[in-house]
């Protein structure tokens, strides 16, 4: 019996799993894979076409109690592009109204033009809608490059003329 093959003497082998969605990728196999470029599955650097997909809200959340890693101490928004290939390229920031805000900065991005103190907006219209993103390092509180990659900039597309 091997580490990959669990099944006892005489049985016949498991039939191998397929994913559901032929798009899926495999499950991680930790006893072999392929190296890839950069932290796992983030989006290299470069600017891309991709549609807005939406924003969700990500409320406090407590630490893990065993570890006390992970959690959030404020509240964030994480806005998210859907690339042609599927993949999100997303960017997070404070949930904050503040016209000074990276919130409030990310939605001028989307509404192409900076808001004003007061005005109210809705970003529906906005989802499905084609813009050219900016996929650049994202920052630490130091202003340092972290190994992850973040949308740093978008420019909403005019559709296509027929």
């Amino acid at each position: 019996m091997t580490a990959t093959n669990l099944q006892g003497p005489g049985e016949p082998p498991a039939p191998s799993p397929t994913p559901a969605d032929a798009g899926t990728p495999p499950p991680f196999d930790p006893m072999k894979g392929v190296v890839t470029s950069g932290s796992g599955g983030c989006i290299p650097p470069g600017n891309y076409e991709a549609d807005f997909a939406g924003a969700e809200y990500l409320p406090i959340a407590e630490p893990d109690p065993m570890s006390g890693k992970g959690g959030r101490k404020w509240p964030s928004v994480k806005f998210r592009w859907q690339l042609d290939d599927g993949r999100i390229a997303p960017r997070e920031t404070p949930a904050n109204y503040g016209s000074r805000s990276g919130y409030s900065e990310t939605v001028g991005w989307l509404l192409g033009r900076m808001l004003a103190p007061g005005e109210s907006f809705d970003l529906m219209a906005c989802v499905g809608q084609r813009y050219l993103i900016t996929v650049g390092p994202k920052m630490n509180k130091a202003g340092q490059p972290t190994g992850w990659t973040e949308v740093t900039a978008c420019i909403r597309l005019l559709p296509k003329k027929q």
